[in-house]
């Protein structure tokens, strides 16, 4: 009996929690995306990469908007994950990281940070 009535009320979970629409499956898809393929792109400096061969494939940049005084700034690892994740999305394997810049009460923003980097095809030798 105590055996059916948990059988009984996990199914019952897992319908109600299919019905449930939730931003959770996204969130969590964006995230597991951005930490797997940072973890894939290179960083180098300029100097590296001029000496390998590289294909640059532009400019990218990403940026944040603090809309409230009292809120959280996002860390610079986090910044550059996205720009990794950027890279890679394009193709790339390989990034500079070029700069980040920040400016107050711009575009709306209490605080405006825009980070810019340059995304490569790093050619490996076999």
């Amino acid at each position: 009996m105590f055996i059916k009535n948990i059988c009984v009320s996990v199914i019952f979970l897992l319908l109600t929690s299919c019905a449930i629409k939730t931003n959770v499956g996204p969130y969590l898809k964006g995230k597991v995306h951005k930490e797997i393929t940072s973890a894939t792109v290179e960083v180098y400096s300029r100097n590296e990469i001029w000496q390998l061969k590289a294909t640059n494939l532009g400019h990218i940049e990403t940026d944040f908007c603090q809309s409230d005084k009292r809120g959280v700034l996002p860390a610079q690892s986090e910044l550059n994950k996205v720009l990794r994740a950027k890279t890679l999305d394009l193709g790339g394997n390989g990034i500079v990281y070029d700069s980040c810049n920040s400016g107050r009460l711009y575009m709306g923003c209490e605080l405006y940070i825009r980070c810019q980097a340059v995304a490569y095809i790093i050619h490996k030798n076999k």
